[in-house]
């Protein structure tokens, strides 16, 4: 049982008020073909709507681009290099009670346990 729950269940709360771990599908990205959007602003105090999350592009080893419902992505930027992020096809995170991935309060958790804090959301701007 995870610690988490754990200590929601020791509290008196029920199970289903934990909140569930996401896992998130991780692509490497094509460094021939190009990207049509660029970095606009980096928010160091930001939050994401998971339910909104379709997966994710592997830029290099300290950001991920999220590809977003909408078609506008996201880049995580993470303050340290993340190497897991290519290694295997998923990484997770446990999003708030309220469903919402935040920096810099969360982290993106591989499956061998490294984690990687999330220091930054840049939002993104078509080139040109």
């Amino acid at each position: 049982m995870p610690l988490r729950l754990a200590l929601l269940v020791l509290a008196g709360l029920s199970a289903t008020a934990a909140v569930a771990q996401v896992a998130l599908p991780v692509a490497p990205s094509d460094p021939l073909k190009g990207s049509p959007w660029i970095e606009d602003r980096l928010l160091t105090r930001h939050c994401l709507e998971v339910a909104r999350i379709r997966g994710a592009i592997v830029i290099d080893p300290q950001t991920l681009e999220l590809v977003m419902q909408g078609g506008r992505p996201v880049r995580l930027k993470f303050g340290e290099d993340c190497p897991h992020l290519g290694y295997y096809e998923r990484s997770y995170f446990l999003p708030d009670a309220r469903g919402l991935l935040c920096a810099p309060n969360h982290a993106l958790m591989g499956r061998e346990g490294g984690r990687c804090r999330i220091r930054a959301i840049a939002t993104m701007k078509r080139r040109g």
